[in-house]
């Protein structure tokens, strides 16, 4: 019988792309690929980063908080 085992590895990858599993340190799936592409795309065609703030806790609050700038 075979067991899926999954290997995580971390890469720097800023925190405006990090979903909110990842920020929080719970096991994440492909939901969180899917919101760090979102976070990319979004990035790419507004040319301004979905999160931001000049201080890393609160851009890591305004992740978990789905708090974006428009």
């Amino acid at each position: 019988m075979c067991v899926p085992v999954y290997v995580c590895v971390y890469v720097c990858v800023p925190v405006c792309l990090c979903s909110p599993e990842i920020i929080q340190n719970l096991p994440y799936g492909e939901k969180a690929d899917v919101w760090s592409l979102g976070c990319l795309l979004y990035q790419m065609c507004t040319l301004k980063p979905p999160f931001y703030s000049s201080n890393m806790l609160t851009l890591a609050t305004k992740v978990l908080l789905h708090t974006t700038h428009y």
